[in-house]
């Protein structure tokens, strides 16, 4: 066989073995891209189950007494009810309440409660509550610094336009919050429910921070802050 008879069958097998080569990559990038999507599915699935099985946790509130200022504290009794609608355990299952002089008070305490993600050694590890399971708490008593509320009631600003009449006062919000885990995990979930203080003719409230008490009802104003 002549030399390039020989140098013509080397290049053959060479390019036989490159396209062989090419085909087997292309071959695992397939079976890669399959493994992936596969996975993709797989977690897909994990997670539609999990939303579907997982416990969710609602909180509601109602006024247990008056709303009363008095001495240095502003305060009110609520009862509690946080229900478990889904169907699994919720673990650590902790309250969080509160009484603030104003809406953007109460907001920015709710981005302070649910900063932390995670249950850290040292925290409450709140109670059990089972699926359709309830946990109640009557006469909680939440409060707050009466001098915080007159201050947050004399800075109140003026409305613009002079056909509108100003009330100098405040309209007090609260915060009613549950956090809880959900089984083998250690993050985090919330819901947080923002409730103002209304009359018995549902309009909204305005306090100055005079001594008194007053009937309140309570009504949730809509979620307020992550429900994870």
């Amino acid at each position: 066989m002549s030399a390039t008879a020989d140098n013509a069958a080397l290049a053959a097998t060479l390019a036989a073995a490159e396209e062989a080569r090419s085909d087997a990559a292309k071959q695992a990038e397939r079976f890669e891209a399959q493994i992936k999507v596969a996975q993709e599915g797989v977690a897909a699935a994990r997670a539609a189950t999990i939303q579907a099985d997982r416990a969710w946790v609602s909180i509601s509130i109602e006024p247990h007494s008056q709303l009363v200022f008095e001495g240095d504290d502003v305060w009110i009794n609520v009862g509690v009810t946080s229900k478990n609608l889904g169907r699994s355990p919720a673990i650590g299952v902790v309250l969080d309440l509160g009484l603030f002089a104003s809406g953007g008070e109460a907001n920015g305490a709710i981005l302070k409660y649910t900063r932390e993600r995670f249950v850290t050694p040292g925290h409450s590890y709140g109670s059990v509550v089972f699926p359709n399971g309830e946990r109640s708490e009557k006469n909680v008593r939440i409060r707050m610094d009466r001098a915080a509320f007159i201050a947050t009631a004399n800075n109140a600003p003026e409305p613009d336009g002079e056909s509108e009449e100003f009330v100098s006062g405040a309209f007090p919000a609260i915060v009613a919050g549950v956090q809880y885990c959900l089984p083998g995990e250690t993050k985090r979930r919330f819901t947080y429910l923002l409730y103002s203080p209304r009359n018995f003719n549902g309009e909204p409230m305005c306090f100055d921070g005079s001594e008194g008490k007053f009937d309140v009802m309570l009504f949730a104003s809509g979620l307020a802050g992550p429900i994870t």
